[in-house]
């Protein structure tokens, strides 16, 4: 039995629901932090921070935000774009490429610098089996320039995931 402590973030989209349902259930893990835009009352073994704007807390806040990462094991990173947003984005570009580049690139890679800062020894993120950074598909080339960004941080230990297919209705095959 090991005594990991984990911070999680995007924990309300479909694999990080998955993920902390999984992580709670372990033996594995002692703490689990939340990082989050709303409130998760899911268990009382789960630490949950709110944050209403992620760019006060990666940007504006980093001192605050180190010290909150300091003294665990891994951040996962579920972080990624709507799906309203990826269909939004197939048909007008010019609008959702902000949001693309904010939350797929901005918010992740700044959350894996703090977290390297932080001395997290471990960077796990959900990317795309189409990341490229020369794709021309906007999605496939960010996420293809945050795979490169997070590699040159240097963790200890970096699992780069590319499903083809999310977890949302994944847990009947359990």
């Amino acid at each position: 039995m090991n005594n990991y402590k984990a911070i999680v973030i995007g924990a309300t989209g479909g694999v990080g629901s998955y993920l902390i349902e999984k992580i709670l259930t372990s033996p594995d893990y002692s703490k689990v932090t939340v990082i989050s835009r709303k409130e998760l009352l899911i268990s009382p073994n789960l630490y949950n921070i709110v944050w209403t704007d992620f760019s006060e807390y990666l940007l504006d806040m980093k001192d605050e935000t180190v010290e909150m990462f300091k003294n665990h094991d891994v951040l996962f990173c579920c972080l990624g774009a709507s799906e309203k947003a990826m269909m939004g984005l197939l048909f007008n570009k010019k609008k959702y490429r902000k949001i693309f580049r904010t939350t797929d690139y901005d918010y992740t890679v700044g959350a894996a610098s703090l977290a390297r800062e932080a001395d997290i020894p471990q960077f796990s993120v959900i990317s795309s089996p189409t990341a490229n950074p020369n794709a021309r598909f906007l999605y496939s080339k960010i996420k293809g320039e945050m795979e490169l960004a997070v590699k040159t941080l240097a963790f200890d230990r970096l699992s780069i995931f590319h499903p083809y297919q999310l977890m949302k209705q994944g847990k009947e095959n359990d």
